[in-house]
C-alpha cells in the first residue's frame, strides 16, 4: 500500500512539472534529453507500481526485503522530482542548464532504477 501511495505521488509530481512548463512555456526553453528523462520517469514509476502489484503474491516477506522495496519507491518519487524544475517568477527556465547540473546522476538513476524494476517483476511473477 505505501509503494503505491509514494509511486503516485511520484506520477503526481511529474505531471505538476509538465503543468509548471506549460503554464509557463513562453519562459521555458526546452530540450529534448530533459523531455525524453521525463517521459522515462513517468513511465519507471508506473512500471514498479504495476511491479508492486504481483508483491502480494509473495509468501515470505522479511523487513529487509520490504524496506529495499520502499527505498526503491522513494528513489523514483526523489528523481520525478528532480527531473523538471518548478519554474517561479520571471526567470527563464532553460532545461538544457538542468540536464547539465544533474544530468549524469539522474540518467543513471533511471537507468537501475528501470532495471531493477524490471528484475524485479520478473523474480516476483514467477513466484
Amino acid at each position: 500500500m505505501q509503494i503505491s501511495i509514494i509511486l503516485g505521488l511520484a506520477n503526481a509530481q511529474v505531471l505538476q512539472g509538465v503543468r509548471g512548463l506549460i503554464l509557463t512555456r513562453k519562459k521555458v526553453k526546452l530540450y529534448a534529453p530533459t523531455v525524453i528523462w521525463t517521459g522515462m520517469a513517468l513511465l519507471v514509476a508506473i512500471q514498479g507500481w504495476w511491479a508492486s502489484f504481483s508483491m502480494h503474491e509473495q509468501a515470505n516477506w522479511n523487513f529487509l526485503g520490504l524496506l529495499v522495496i520502499v527505498l526503491q519507491a522513494v528513489s523514483v518519487y526523489m528523481i520525478a522530482a528532480l527531473v523538471l524544475p518548478d519554474p517561479k517568477g520571471d526567470t527563464v527556465v532553460d532545461l538544457r542548464e538542468l540536464i547539465l547540473l544533474i544530468g549524469n546522476r539522474v540518467d543513471l538513476a533511471l537507468g537501475r532504477l528501470g532495471t531493477r524494476c524490471g528484475v524485479e517483476y520478473s523474480f516476483f511473477s514467477r513466484a
